[in-house]
């Protein structure tokens, strides 16, 4: 016989005399007793000293089933022979615990035998255990409680009802073991995500006299100053607000204003400005003090640098504009017209117009059809466009020229100019130019081969077909009537034996009539 089944073997029989229901008092107020003031790991380490001393038996445990994964067991405390054991986590499968899972408490005999690889039997080298599952306050088994010992337990049922009466505790306190490591553990996800953020995240308690109760690390790539530097005077955010934003900072700080709308202005430690936007909660006790201020906030100097630059051109282009002689207005895609600030919107070829006047309200209707064109293509092609056209005054007719620049995907910047006079007459020396260089043309034609019989004419017409000029252009081309042009493409048409004008262009190019 062991040591330790004699000494449990001698409490039994002074026990002996008294009754069941008695000795299960006893043996639960002693236990009770020795484990009510512990908390924590104390008590758990405390409960298997005192189950141990209690029963006179080798050893004790208590064991957590853990919450992510029901399979895995993790020993909170195993004591033998006095001297705890840390075993580490293992697999639920093949455990002696198995047959306690619907909260039965359960003897094994032979355990080493039965559960070979049961790592918190091999740790506590019991041959005989007694194991009983322990719930969380809403009935979910959480863990186990168990003694074991080399000799059989004379008195099994003794024992097994006083971990049956403790188990609610050992359960309660793993449930709070439970909830206080998933608190830690959400706490470290929660610190790690600030301390990765982009963004400077920081919490102060406001008074006379700040304190930073946390800042993460992007305030010393947004500042240049480290957070121990913080910590350690909390009046340097003060220092380094921009001198017109000082005052209301330090009211913020103290009062809790909170102005989410607001801009800030800082002072980085190289001397150059820092812009920045944020988020702030203010936090208030149940007698409505103020108790900290909790902060998010972004660098935005790239943003309001772009704004400064964005509105120093704007205000370069209004002087430009405002410079030149040309009229300047902006169109949208559906011939809405605007002006830039400062120019002049009344011109000989507009008049006097408002905001958001119709292009075609101000311009004949062949005119707007065709700077409406050109102001399409320049939004679709993102490049310049040039439109010119010639238009009645009482002075005479003028010619203008439009120049179509995108502003965006969505409006033009156009610029009239009249280019009436010179424009025109080197307009008429360019076509009188062309003309005589086609009718040379036509006229080699005519001599080196004419299959069809086509006259000089109807050469110079096909010519200018090929090309994809309208009717209207050739007949401004070759200064005849519209009238002479539709004869001369029909007279083409006919002799060619072609029913369209690509037809007879696509047959000029394939014989070679136009090389």
């Amino acid at each position: 016989m062991t040591a330790s089944h004699e000494r449990r073997s001698a409490r039994l029989r002074a026990l002996r005399p008294i009754p069941q229901p008695i000795l299960l008092q006893q043996a639960l107020f002693e236990l009770i007793s020795r484990t009510a003031p512990l908390v924590g790991d104390a008590y758990f380490v405390g409960v298997v000293q005192s189950l141990t001393e209690v029963f006179g038996c080798t050893s004790a445990f208590v064991i957590e089933r853990t919450r992510r994964n029901a399979e895995l067991l993790r020993p909170v405390a195993v004591i033998r022979d006095g001297t705890p054991c840390p075993v580490g986590r293992y697999s639920l499968e093949g455990s002696a615990a198995l047959s306690s899972l619907s909260g039965v408490a359960s003897i094994h005999n032979n355990a080493t035998q039965s559960y070979a690889d049961d790592a918190v039997i091999a740790a506590t080298q019991s041959d005989h255990v007694i194991i009983t599952s322990v719930c969380s306050a809403d009935g979910t088994p959480n863990g186990f409680l168990g003694v074991g010992d080399s000799s059989p337990f004379d008195d099994a049922l003794t024992i097994e009802a006083i971990l049956r009466l403790a188990g609610p505790r050992v359960g309660a306190e793993i449930e709070r073991l439970q909830a206080s490591a998933e608190l830690k553990e959400q706490s470290g996800m929660l610190r790690d995500f600030m301390d990765r953020a982009a963004d400077m995240v920081f919490r102060t308690r406001p008074g006379v006299t700040p304190v930073v109760e946390y800042v993460n690390p992007a305030f010393e790539t947004m500042f240049g100053h480290t957070c121990e530097e913080l910590y350690e005077d909390p009046e340097l955010l003060l220092r380094v607000a921009h001198p017109d934003d000082r005052t209301d900072f330090a009211k913020m700080m103290l009062e809790g204003d909170v102005n989410q709308g607001r801009l800030w202005r800082w002072i980085r430690r190289d001397g150059s400005i820092l812009w920045t936007e944020g988020t702030r909660i203010a936090l208030y006790d149940d007698s409505g003090a103020l108790v900290a201020l909790e902060s998010i906030i972004r660098d935005v100097s790239l943003q309001k640098e772009a704004e400064q630059r964005a509105a120093a051109a704007e205000r370069m282009a209004s002087l430009v504009i405002a410079a030149i002689p040309d009229t300047v207005i902006f169109v949208d895609r559906d011939g809405i017209v605007t002006r830039p600030p400062g120019a002049d919107a009344t011109s000989v070829l507009l008049g006097a117009f408002a905001d958001g006047a119709e292009l075609g309200s101000l311009l004949a209707p062949d005119v707007t059809r065709d700077v409406m064109r050109a102001i399409r293509a320049a939004l679709l092609s993102t490049a310049t466009e040039t439109a010119r056209f010639s238009t009645g005054h009482a002075d005479g007719d003028r010619v203008f020229e439009a120049r179509i620049v995108p502003a965006d995907r969505e409006q033009a910047i156009v610029f009239f100019r009249d280019v009436s006079g010179d424009e025109l007459l080197s307009l008429a020396a360019e076509r009188e130019k062309s003309k005589d260089e086609l009718e040379v043309k036509a006229e080699r034609r005519i001599l080196r081969s004419n299959p069809y019989g086509l006259t000089f004419r109807e050469f110079t017409v096909l010519e200018l077909m090929a090309r994809g000029l309208t009717d209207k252009q050739i007949a401004s081309e070759l200064s005849i009537s519209l009238n002479t042009v539709g004869k001369h493409v029909s007279n083409v048409l006919g002799k060619m034996q072609v029913s369209s004008r690509t037809e007879a262009s696509v047959h000029a190019v394939q014989q070679h009539l136009l090389d």
